[in-house]
């Protein structure tokens, strides 16, 4: 799914990825824990190489989704040298693929 999300990423509108990934999302009522989720789509994500953090961000949401738990898909800029766009995932006040103090200014929630 990683690897298939990468692909449509380079090729569709977020609106359309949006709408895609929440008609997969077929919710069940078996939680996961966020961090597993994290950190096995970080880990999945090493070895596809258009993996950057917008399709990372849709499976985990879609994941999440699909365990029925519900999550915001984020994303945000910031300036250093250049401007550096960013997706994560918020879940009830948590933050995933993204650290609290990273500086990015949130622009756009679905």
């Amino acid at each position: 799914m990683l690897g298939a999300a990468a692909i449509l990423a380079k090729s569709m509108a977020i609106q359309d990825l949006l709408q895609l990934a929440d008609k997969r999302a077929h919710p069940n009522t078996r939680p996961v824990d966020p961090d597993h989720v994290q950190s096995t789509v970080t880990r999945l994500a090493r070895w596809i190489p258009a993996a950057s953090c917008i399709p990372q961000a849709l499976v985990a949401q879609t994941w999440l989704t699909h365990a029925g738990q519900p999550s915001s898909l984020v994303i945000g800029f910031r300036k250093g040298r250049h401007w550096e766009g960013h997706a994560w995932i918020e879940l009830e006040g948590d933050l995933l693929f993204v650290e609290p103090n990273a500086g990015y200014i949130e622009t756009w929630r679905p």
